[in-house]
């Protein structure tokens, strides 16, 4: 089961998508990913795939070790 902490995947794409002050619902169109998956990701409930996370990256014109966490 996944952690409920705040160092995974989806709480830095949260956070990243909070400093391009973009909404979930904006996000999730912009990548062509559902909200509710999106939604999951950023709960922990569900694992961000590497095409999830990359599409999150080109959106928000970030790297995307930002939002993996690998330097």
């Amino acid at each position: 089961m996944p952690t409920l902490d705040d160092d995974h995947t989806g709480a830095r794409i949260r956070e990243q998508r909070k400093l391009a002050r973009l909404t979930q619902r904006e996000l999730s169109a912009m990548i062509s990913y559902s909200f509710s998956l999106l939604n999951q990701v950023k709960c922990g409930a569900r694992a961000a795939t590497a095409d999830f996370t990359a599409a999150c990256a080109r959106a928000l014109r970030i790297d995307g070790t930002v939002l993996t966490g690998v330097r």
